[in-house]
């Protein structure tokens, strides 16, 4: 019921907390959000202090805990970045790419269709396979999700057919120049274009490094507005100019 209450934005709050109770002891506590609002790195910090307080309540104490920055800061520090240089970056970055990169069997999707279906599937690698691939990327000297990264790129252009391919990343969002950001609530987080091109002539080490500089190099434009990285690229406007999203949680 709760999921399907929705939300009108123009009125607050866009939080719900419910505690419902199952039997004698046990109960379900059910908290509701927009993503306008926090993003999972806030929530973590959100609930970490909800358990300090429920501490200190049980034990009859105070708890004293120190204020985070608050997000004003970080929309002030958003404002002062120079859009100049990302657009600068992303032109770049994804000339020549006209044409987004589908899934098998998929139409290409508009921005304008609903989705109304959705499927699920869930893959387990065994410990073995985890540590061989963070074994792989030690070695390399890159990071685990370079190593994801480059797989799925790997598959979009076989399924595809193309070498030159594009997906979304999600990133944090948080600047690292912004002190005290690693503790502030609110909505940092983006989805940005990767545009990797696919040379089996290279080594399969020297490939993920590359992709490795690469994605270290978006990483500075992380406050880049999705719409108007959109309008940079030479996709056309109402076309997605990615059609899947690789989120990785270490």
């Amino acid at each position: 019921e709760d999921r399907h209450c929705g939300w009108i934005l123009t009125e607050a709050p866009l939080l719900r907390l419910a505690l419902i109770q199952l039997d004698e002891k046990n109960y379900y506590f059910l908290k509701s959000h927009h993503h306008l609002l926090l993003d999972a790195w806030s929530g973590a910090i959100i609930l970490e202090e909800m358990k300090g307080f429920y501490r200190a309540l049980r034990r009859r104490q105070n708890w004293i805990y120190s204020q985070p920055r608050p997000y004003r800061d970080y929309i002030t520090w958003l404002k002062s970045q120079d859009l100049s240089l990302a657009e600068s970056f992303w032109r770049k970055k994804l000339a020549g790419f006209v044409n987004p990169t589908p899934l098998p069997g998929r139409e290409s999707v508009s921005t304008h269709k609903k989705v109304t279906r959705f499927i699920k599937h869930q893959i387990a690698f065994s410990g073995e396979t985890t540590r061989a691939l963070r074994s792989i990327a030690q070695r390399w000297c890159i990071t685990l999700s370079t190593v994801f990264q480059g797989v799925w790129a790997l598959l979009l252009s076989f399924w595809s057919g193309q070498d030159d391919v594009v997906f979304g990343m999600t990133v944090s969002g948080r600047p690292a120049d912004l002190i005290g950001v690693e503790n502030m609530v609110g909505l940092f987080i983006n989805a940005l274009p990767v545009r990797v091109q696919v040379k089996p002539e290279l080594p399969l080490e020297e490939w993920l490094r590359q992709l490795h500089h690469q994605i270290n190099q978006l990483q500075k434009y992380e406050y880049s507005p999705p719409v108007q990285v959109q309008g940079w690229s030479e996709i056309p406007r109402g076309t997605p100019l990615f059609e899947t999203l690789v989120t990785f949680n270490s």
